[in-house]
């Protein structure tokens, strides 16, 4: 179950979606809130914001040269470019909101312009209010500057890289709060799925079936196109990873044969053959489907099945519990699902603690039991 790589005849670009997380950053060693906003503003002190107009030259010159360090990464994933494409511009709005400089200033003061937005709240919503970034966001938005400021100062735009001595933030790992479903759950879901008699329902059957029971994340399943798909080869899936990866996914029966149905007679209502990048799964006027459309798609099925609310990502953390519960090893879970650590995967396996202390637990008496001769 390995990743297949070069299934693609080309990177794909895909629409980045930004999200925030608090920067523990130690440049002169801050380690609150109150150090932060010290450090963010001490270069500025006493001196007032320049013109918007006498700081666009610094903020278009960060810009282009952010442009030009992101064109030569060629072993970046586009996805990853386009986040921190979005990370650089966000960078200079707030530099230039602020009065802080992003590249012609003394390496102190870009400092203290870099520490400014890396620990800056973060609107996760329209209508949810700011928060600190958390450790992953952080550490996104450090490696985009990073990008920038290390070509700064192999071009001699600046003496020293202004962000040597703002330390990475310390990642957490937590397990993965998903909701779980057992086996008996994931066959109501798919049968749910299949009783469905609304005109969508041969998409319905393939969406429900294939996230079920591969473990696929959504927006690998909305990326996925006609043309990756080969029911002749083990049922084999190519999709695109969230970080841009290709990676091939094997389905098994009841999920292979509901995609199948649903393709067959999408091609006999349609009349066409399939076009090159035609989506998987499709709206009815022929476009991709939305990655909002499976969740709906979802919580529908399940309500009907009698389960309540689900998103779409409990199925992925249920596919990989049940299957470390059926023996199957971490690592070919990982393999499975496209992670590329095994410790990613055990972040989403059930803590199954007591389950495991009183089958041990039965074991033991059932052994005591034989030894006795009872």
């Amino acid at each position: 179950m390995r990743s297949r790589k070069g299934c693609f005849p080309a990177e794909q670009a895909v629409p980045a979606q930004v999200s925030g997380d608090t920067a523990t950053g130690k440049f002169g060693k801050p380690r609150n809130d109150a150090d932060q906003g010290r450090y963010a503003g001490a270069e500025l002190a006493g001196n007032p914001p320049e013109p918007v107009a006498a700081r666009r030259p610094d903020a278009a010159a960060f810009l282009a040269l952010g442009e030009s360090v992101l064109a030569r990464r060629r072993n970046l994933a586009e996805a990853s470019r386009d986040r921190y494409r979005r990370d650089l511009a966000a960078y200079v709005a707030l530099a230039e909101a602020r009065g802080l400089p992003v590249l012609s200033a003394p390496v102190e003061t870009v400092a203290a312009s870099a520490l400014a937005f890396i620990a800056a709240p973060v609107q996760r919503s329209p209508d949810s209010p700011a928060s600190a970034p958390g450790p992953s966001t952080e550490n996104r938005k450090r490696a985009a500057l990073a990008l920038v400021y290390r070509a700064a100062v192999a071009s001699g735009i600046l003496d020293a890289d202004p962000l040597a001595d703002i330390a990475s933030a310390r990642m957490s790992r937590r397990r993965s709060s998903a909701r779980r479903l057992d086996l008996d759950d994931t066959a109501a879901l798919l049968e749910a799925a299949a009783a469905v008699r609304a005109p969508a329902r041969h998409r319905t059957r393939a969406v429900v079936a294939v996230l079920a029971t591969t473990g696929m994340r959504t927006i690998e399943a909305v990326r996925a196109e006609v043309q990756h798909w080969h029911p002749a080869d083990r049922a084999r899936l190519d999709v695109l990873l969230k970080g841009g990866t290709p990676h091939a996914m094997f389905l098994p029966p009841d999920a292979a044969e509901p995609l199948s149905a649903y393709l067959a007679r999408r091609a006999a209502v349609t009349g066409a053959r399939p076009k090159v990048h035609e989506p998987l799964f499709a709206t009815r006027s022929g476009g991709r489907m939305a990655e909002r459309d499976v969740r709906r798609t979802v919580a529908r099925i399940a309500v009907a099945a009698g389960l309540g609310h689900l998103a779409p990502h409990a199925l992925r953390a249920s596919f990989l519990t049940n299957g470390h519960r059926a023996g199957f090893d971490v690592q070919d879970l990982a393999d499975a699902v496209g992670h590329a650590s095994a410790r990613t995967t055990a972040l989403y396996l059930l803590n199954d603690g007591p389950a495991v202390a009183a089958e041990l637990y039965r074991r033991r008496q059932a052994a005591a039991a034989h030894g006795s001769g009872l």
